[in-house]
């Protein structure tokens, strides 16, 4: 029994140090975005869509299915403080929230970005923004998935 509770006693230390370290997909951010983020794309033959979810806090969900739901998220990864600071940045910067683009297609590409008051929806036709799309879109577009690919990391 005294064997069992080392062992045990052991283990909680090991957890409360990987805790207080601040590392991993729980730890709290100092940080928080001023929207959260939809990215995905889709539709066609199937209906199907697939993509990424940032909420407010940085965590970063994927997700795939007819529409976006909380079933159908899985923890894909968390932004750093840094890259949280660089989102609030691109979103504040780029000019895209007076932006109104929305095409739509067979298959379309699509990113949300919402807050307390107000949801922006763009829209493309394809999987990449082509020229058609205006700049600051697409500009903004390769910028998040790059961010998202990095948290991979984090």
């Amino acid at each position: 029994m005294k064997k069992h509770i080392i062992v045990l006693a052991g283990i909680l230390c090991c957890v409360f140090a990987f805790c207080s370290t601040g590392q991993g997909i729980n730890s709290i951010s100092k940080s928080k975005i001023n929207y959260e983020l939809t990215i995905g794309s889709g539709g066609g033959f199937t209906g199907g869509y697939e993509g990424h979810f940032i909420d407010s806090l940085g965590i970063i969900y994927s997700w795939k299915g007819i529409a976006i739901t909380d079933s159908n998220k899985i923890l894909f990864g968390k932004l750093n403080d840094e890259q949280i600071e660089l989102v609030n940045k691109l979103i504040d910067s780029s000019d895209i929230l007076n932006l109104d683009y929305r095409h739509s297609g067979n298959i379309i590409s699509f990113i949300t970005i919402k807050n307390d008051s107000k949801e922006y929806k763009y829209s493309w036709v394809g999987v990449s923004p082509d020229d058609n799309v205006p700049p600051n879109l697409r500009k903004f577009d390769a910028e998040i998935k790059q961010i998202i690919k990095q948290s991979i990391n984090n």
